[in-house]
């Protein structure tokens, strides 16, 4: 009698498993960038390839974290570090702009195409 019980608790125990098995969601993937700007947002290039790396990699659900640090800078040219992180929202990832230091007016402007800007308290 106790040998069919704990065979029907572990046929049981085991469907139980792969029901939540299948119902399971893939866990989503947080993508961290940095970007250390200087006047002329020289890491403008390198960042559009870090972010056509993450789209060609990420799938729904997934969240990218961009640590920006700024002194500020020409305009156009972080008007052009605004547009890849666009690029991010139009593949519908989540972007957060974390400010740790300084993200004076360009990086500011860069920020602000994100769908959260994190700043840390100033001293």
């Amino acid at each position: 009698m106790r040998k069919r019980l704990l065979k029907g608790f572990r046929r049981d125990d085991k469907q139980r498993f792969k029901a939540s098995k299948e119902q399971a969601k893939p866990r989503a993937t947080v993508w961290v960038l940095d970007f250390r700007g200087d006047i002329k947002a020289n890491g403008v290039q390198r960042l559009a390839e870090e972010i056509s790396a993450v789209l060609a990699a990420a799938s729904d659900g997934d969240e990218v974290v961009l640590r920006l640090e700024s002194p500020g800078g020409l305009v156009h040219a972080y008007g052009l570090a605004a547009a890849q992180v666009e690029r991010l929202k139009e593949a519908r990832l989540t972007v957060t702009v974390c400010v740790d230091k300084v993200a004076a007016s360009g990086g500011y402007l860069m920020a602000c195409a994100a769908d959260q800007l994190r700043a840390a308290p100033s001293p």
